[in-house]
């Protein structure tokens, strides 16, 4: 049960602020973010692939640092990864899009205006 309670105490930290605005994101990415070597994600694996799968880049361990995304004034309604996971596109309700690097969280083009 300790682990288990650790495994949930993680997943709080790296998922809530994606899952305070917009809770579908527990299906779309949350659940299948969750590290392979997690017991949670054991827990929810064979429901999880009825619905989605992770086709690449599913990690092994839990991050040892979560980057915040800063640049945006409003709210962020989409982002999603490059094909090759490098680069993250991120739109606003401020009308702008970003382009920011995956690994270091710098915002590497943009913003477009009026999107």
């Amino acid at each position: 049960i300790a682990t288990l309670a650790s495994e949930a105490f993680q997943f709080i930290q790296v998922f809530a602020p994606v899952l305070r605005e917009c809770t579908p994101h527990l299906y779309l990415s949350a659940m299948s973010q969750t590290p392979s070597s997690s017991p949670l994600c054991k827990l929810w694996i064979d429901h999880l692939q009825k619905h989605a799968s992770v086709t690449s880049g599913h990690p092994v361990n839990w991050p040892a640092e979560i980057h915040t995304l800063q640049g945006h004034t409003n709210s962020v309604n989409s982002a999603a990864y490059s094909p090759n996971g490098r680069h993250i596109v991120s739109g606003s309700s401020d009308k702008t899009i970003r382009v920011w690097n995956a690994t270091t969280g710098q915002c590497v083009a943009g913003p477009f205006e009026g999107h």
